[in-house]
């Protein structure tokens, strides 16, 4: 059984023009077949116990199918590629904007389907 690393969900983004590592593990030696919206992007790569896919660049693209063919089938859906920005290491980006007092009006502005949040620890 393929099991990706957590980071790897749907409604994901990866970022564009760039390499795309996807790691994880499975129990089974196999051979596996990557694809986003039906085209291959990696053929014949083998993985067994920990493993790291190297996928080549991607162009922007949103809402794609992102699967994992081996002996099992692990399949993402809703992925965005597009900008990744990554922040961290300062106290206050932990003030939630919530508690702003514009915050009611801003949040009504901010709805964008493929502006995505991922919070690790």
């Amino acid at each position: 059984m393929i099991r990706l690393a957590d980071i790897f969900t749907n409604g994901m983004t990866l970022q564009r023009e760039k390499e795309i590592r996807i790691w994880g593990t499975t129990d089974v030696a196999q051979t596996v077949e990557v694809t986003l919206n039906g085209r291959s992007i990696l053929e014949g790569e083998k993985i067994e116990g920990e493993f790291t896919l190297v996928l080549p660049p991607q162009d922007a693209e949103e809402n794609a199918v992102l699967s994992i063919i081996g002996t099992d089938i692990v399949e993402l859906t809703n992925v965005d590629i597009g900008e990744v920005w990554v922040a961290g290491g300062q106290s206050n980006m932990e003030f939630l904007l919530r508690y702003d007092r514009e915050a009611k009006d801003q949040i009504s502005q901010a709805h964008d389907p493929h502006f995505r949040f991922f919070r690790c620890r």
